[in-house]
């Protein structure tokens, strides 16, 4: 076999092997930021049934979800430290928990006052 012709076969093995490895980890990482955008819009949608089990399940995933932002997860250690429905300070670490996924998923211009609008019907 000649050498050009060695050198197309290890090319093209080499440029598959690559293409293979980078559309794996692309795919990953856009499976990763669609759980978080999900998150999301699951803590935002349900601010009114902050205690369903939809919720809690979405909460729940942020220290492994978001386990790369310290940001999220001081804001999630904090919220978790007042449990009571009662406190003032509930609603608020929720909404401090909120903006935080929001701004770490792009959301630059959302500030508190948009998290603390909602429609709730009774």
């Amino acid at each position: 076999m000649s050498v050009e012709i060695t050198a197309a076969l290890v090319g093209a093995t080499v440029g598959a092997l690559v293409s293979v490895f980078l559309g794996n980890y692309l795919s990953k990482r856009a499976e990763r930021q669609r759980i978080r955008f999900q998150i999301l819009i699951i803590l935002v949608g349900q601010r009114g049934r902050i205690t369903s089990e939809n919720v809690k399940d979405h909460l729940n995933a942020i220290p492994l979800v978001f386990a790369e932002d310290n940001e999220i997860r001081r804001a999630f250690q904090h919220f978790c430290a007042t449990m009571d429905l009662g406190s003032p300070d509930f609603f608020r670490r929720y909404n401090e928990l909120v903006l935080s996924i929001a701004r770490n998923l792009g959301f630059k211009g959302v500030v508190m006052s948009d998290l603390e609008l909602g429609f709730f019907p009774t």
